[in-house]
């Protein structure tokens, strides 16, 4: 940057250029003399146009390449949205705002400090090797026995509810947290103990070697944010699309190596107004700016991307609303996945039966319709040949239409109303004009719902794919069994349309805390529906 001759950037982002390896590719135009801008284009999704820089807005001025210790090159209307945030609000890492962004727990040995719970005082513990034996259980002491959050639990306002337990061999002493002694191990906690055993050639070898010290042979070798566990703080997965959060108030939640990280607020901070802040669209348009794409849209929510969102300045009173709505938000987004829990549990207890794809697409001809349509200089075994070939172009359009709206991120979601059966992605229709009886038509939504919050949207072929589980449908006798999958069909629709109502409450708030203009959260929406 000092000798100013980059002249023009290309930046593909997270689009592969090269088959067969993963790259993230820009390209760059140099000049021998100096120059005042830089023009900058990007093209995400492929080949860019003849012209990539014919937008007269395409100029960064060298003297807004810097973004804290980096670039951003980033121009027109998104980089003037941006320098106004920073104008007016503070970052996310403002001593007023927040204590501490921290990461979680790194043991070095987690396939036997990481246990699933079985029950009280039960754990399955999981070996790791290719001459591991199988999942066995152990019987531990629960004092010592912490439920842990990864990435993948880590969901944006879900109340944590862990499956996973830290073995965590460490207490509180005077404000710091020390290695609990073999001597208390063995007289308090002989299960524990007795556990650790079965391991102590394992854990001593931990580091080549480093972890081989009688005194300490069961600690974590990098003990490092012990003390940041049992306190209030947001819990925020790394790998994402765009930054969110949860909130553990309790403080009773344990963070998982890398994967999670947590920020503490300030004293007097409310962590729930922090949450509404980074859990609405501003902070996300700004985050998927500022951070780096990976492949399939992801990006890092580490300290380095997170810590310079902006905070909006806001009074007592306002920070108390946004922290209301956000806590209320929390409990429907949680009590929204429990009602999911429940379906999905009803629903393993019943047979699959697949449908044909035309139960999707009723307006999908069939093959043997399409017969009369074959060309009579065909034979019968041509015919058929023929007929199946347009109806698998057919089907093969609609599973592209489908894929066209599936993006890493996207919010899936099915609805029945008035007797029809839709599949929506981001609020729009993939799959619709399905006809049912109101209790099929709940009863089929209510497994939808699922399919919608479980469903991971792959790189290749997720049309297809998402519309194969969609044919997976599970059918009962059981009367009971069917009435209440579509009770709690129908408290999931009332859960969620609450939800529907305070998230736009609160992002009305927020954009009139930021000062938003209509043009501006116009730019931020249209974003959010890409």
């Amino acid at each position: 940057g000092q000798t100013r001759q980059l002249e023009r950037w290309l930046d593909f982002k997270s689009y592969q250029i090269f088959e067969d390896v993963t790259t993230y590719t820009a390209l760059q135009f140099y000049t021998k003399g100096s120059n005042d801008a830089v023009k900058v284009a990007l093209s995400p999704k492929g080949p860019p146009p003849e012209r990539p820089w014919a937008d007269p807005d395409c100029a960064l001025p060298y003297e807004k390449l810097a973004f804290g210790d980096r670039w951003l090159l980033l121009t027109g209307r998104e980089r003037a949205l941006i320098d106004k945030l920073y104008g007016s609000c503070t970052r996310l890492d403002d001593p007023a705002n927040t204590e501490n962004i921290f990461v979680g727990i790194q043991t070095s040995a987690d396939h036997i400090y990481h246990l699933k719970r079985l029950g009280p005082g039960r754990y399955l513990c999981t070996p790791k090797g290719e001459r591991a034996p199988p999942p066995y259980e152990v019987e531990l002491e629960d004092a010592l026995m912490k439920p842990l959050v990864s990435g993948a639990d880590a969901r944006r306002y879900f109340e944590p509810k862990p499956e996973t337990y830290l073995l965590f061999p460490y207490r509180s002493n005077d404000k710091r947290v020390e290695l609990i002694s073999r001597t208390v191990l063995e007289e308090d906690y002989p299960k524990i103990w007795s556990y650790y055993r079965s391991y102590e050639a394992e854990l001593r070898a931990r580091e080549n070697g480093k972890m081989d010290d009688d005194d300490t042979w069961w600690a974590y070798n990098y003990p490092k944010n012990l003390d940041k566990q049992e306190i209030e703080k947001l819990i925020v997965p790394r790998l994402v699309t765009t930054v969110f959060c949860s909130v553990d108030h309790a403080g009773s939640i344990y963070l998982d190596n890398v994967d999670v990280g947590g920020v503490s607020p300030a004293a007097g901070m409310d962590a729930y107004f922090l949450a509404g802040v980074l859990n609405g669209p501003v902070a996300g348009y700004v985050f998927r700016r500022i951070s780096k794409p990976f492949r399939g849209e992801y990006r890092s929510a580490n300290k380095q991307f997170i810590a310079p969102l902006p905070i909006p300045y806001a009074t007592a009173e306002e920070k108390a609303d946004v922290a209301a709505r956000a806590k209320r938000l929390q409990m429907l987004h949680s009590k929204r996945r429990d009602v999911l829990d429940n379906i999905a549990r009803r629903l393993s207890t019943a047979l699959v039966k697949r449908r044909p794809e035309t139960f999707l697409f009723p307006d999908l001809v069939p093959a043997k319709a399409r017969l009369a349509d074959a060309p009579k200089t065909l034979d019968e075994e041509e015919q058929r040949r023929w007929a199946k070939a347009r109806y698998e172009e057919a089907l093969q359009a609609r599973y592209a239409a489908i894929e066209e709206r599936l993006r890493a991120g996207s919010v899936l979601d099915a609805t029945f109303a008035q007797g029809e059966l839709k599949f929506l992605a981001n609020g729009v229709p993939t799959i619709d004009r399905i006809f049912l009886k109101q209790a099929d038509g709940a009863f089929i939504a209510a497994q939808w719902k699922v399919t919608a919050s479980t469903f991971t949207i792959s790189d290749e072929k997720a049309g297809e794919k998402l519309c194969n589980e969609l044919r997976k449908l599970r059918d009962t006798d059981n009367p009971a069994l069917r009435e209440q999958v579509i009770a709690l069909q129908s408290e999931l629709s009332e859960t969620e349309a609450l939800i529907a109502a305070e998230e736009q409450g609160i992002n009305a708030v927020l954009y009139r805390l930021y000062a938003l203009n209509k043009a501006e959260i116009a730019l931020v929406e249209r974003d959010r529906a890409i």
